[in-house]
């Protein structure tokens, strides 16, 4: 295919559309009007491993008190994490039991002296979106001393009682706080947005000629409730979006994108996009194979001078331009129909009326019925469902083992498609695409970078 041809052809084809619409013949449209445009639902459990969460969680804390703090200026105190946590979730909150170390040395000439002891502190990180704004909190819900700090000095003694209230209430302000500030600076939805909303203002994805794309639009992402397993934690996300295929990103292709918080999750996605191929881009296809083309022999030639096609409501049109055995014009009608079994487009229903010329013979009529049945069927059956095996294809390379961010792997499979509402609108052949997935993300490292310090 000559690219620069095609794209050319396409483009005066599009100027004359818009200036005298004089190309094809006019559409009865009064009546007709486009498919509606169907949301994608895509559920993505987030997964984050124990392992990670531990790790974060204790980086978190070990940046909280590195330095260490001061007790009535007479203790140094020291705190680092002992253990693996305690992590369970309730809805949107996380509920985890962090076992801390702690060790108290005097200040002066007895600071190499050290009092050992160890606490088990338990949070609760609640999780919630209002007017697309975070809404984080994390609370000290417990505590409880595992062993309390001894000094064994005859005539020093620790002041246990004052101190474990100063390492409460510390806890209390500083890990808290840095855990929330710590989300807070992972999780800024403005710039999620900003983000999301970029990113989707290009094409996903592009045919081979780059002449028809894929184009989305977000709607709302939303988290569902949290959950925890033996071995991560899964944080349900929901997108929704709108998605079109077509040669440019249509105006009417555009979503404020919002943030929500939702009470349930379900397993399955759903994928749905909408079609809306140009007819002039698969008339352009199959007149590079038919048109000028001589059919049949002896007396009984045909060649097809011109193609020109069109659709109305659930039928393709195509006139024909017939010169040699017979010289004049004729119609073609095809209803595009899915097979489910061999998932493709067919062209079925063909009809045949002549429009100009002399009689037509049986041998022409069957030498024309035989072009249309062979050559013409062929040809646009290949390229319609050329573009949709490019879509499945593209579907499956995206959902396995894709980084659609940095640590952050797609995994899943396309476990169902189908094609519904096909139709013919505004000099386009439109169809959706229905999918079904089943998808997650998969958490494999969170960005040290982005933890507070």
């Amino acid at each position: 295919m000559n690219r620069i041809y095609l794209i050319l052809t396409l483009a005066l084809i599009s100027i004359q559309f818009h200036c005298s619409k004089k190309l094809l013949p006019a559409q009865n449209e009064i009546n007709s009007t486009a498919p509606i445009l169907m949301t994608s639902n895509l559920n993505l459990p987030v997964k984050i491993s124990r392992t990670e969460l531990n790790r974060v969680i204790n980086k978190v804390v070990t940046n909280s008190f590195s330095e260490g703090f001061t007790f009535d200026e007479d203790y140094k105190i020291q705190t680092k994490i002992s253990g693996p946590l305690d992590i369970q979730t309730i809805n949107n909150a996380l509920i985890y039991s962090i076992p801390l170390q702690i060790e108290i040395s005097p200040k002066g000439i007895l600071s190499k002296l050290k009092a050992k002891a160890e606490i088990e502190i338990q949070l609760s990180t609640s999780i919630d979106i209002f007017q697309d704004q975070l809404l984080n909190k994390t609370e000290l819900l417990t505590h409880r001393w595992i062993s309390k700090p001894i000094l064994n000095i005859v005539g020093l003694s620790l002041p246990i009682e004052q101190i474990s209230n100063f390492l409460i209430k510390k806890y209390k302000t500083v890990i808290c706080t840095a855990i929330d500030e710590t989300i807070q600076k992972n999780v800024k939805l403005d710039q999620i947005k900003n983000s999301i909303t970029k990113y989707f203002k290009k094409a996903l994805f592009s045919t081979e000629d780059s002449i028809i794309h894929i184009f989305a639009s977000p709607q709302e992402i939303a988290l569902g409730p949290m959950s925890m397993t033996a071995s991560e934690l899964v944080i349900p996300c929901m997108i929704y979006f709108e998605s079109v295929i077509s040669e440019t990103r249509p105006v009417d292709l555009e979503n404020e994108l919002n943030f929500s918080i939702r009470p349930f999750f379900e397993n399955t996605s759903t994928f749905d996009i909408q079609s809306r191929i140009p007819i002039p881009y698969i008339e352009q296809m199959v007149r590079e194979n038919i048109e000028n083309q001589t059919f049949g022999s002896g007396i009984s030639q045909l060649t097809v001078k011109k193609i020109q096609m069109e659709g109305l409501n659930q039928t393709m049109i195509i006139h024909l331009e017939l010169s040699g055995a017979y010289k004049g014009k004729m119609d073609l009608f095809f209803d595009p129909v899915y097979q489910i079994d061999s998932k493709s487009i067919q062209l079925e229903h063909l009809k045949l009326k002549p429009v100009s010329g002399p009689k037509m013979d049986k041998i022409i009529f069957s030498l024309v019925k035989g072009i249309a049945q062979n050559k013409l069927k062929q040809a646009i059956e290949e390229q319609i469902n050329l573009s949709l095996s490019d879509y499945v294809n593209q579907v499956q390379r995206m959902v396995h083992n894709t980084e659609v961010m940095p640590g952050v792997f797609l995994a899943g499979e396309l476990t169902h498609y189908e094609i519904k509402d096909i139709k013919f609108f505004n000099y386009r052949m439109y169809f959706n695409i229905h999918s079904i997935l089943n998808i997650n993300a998969g958490v494999k490292q969170i960005d040290d970078n982005l933890l507070i310090r």
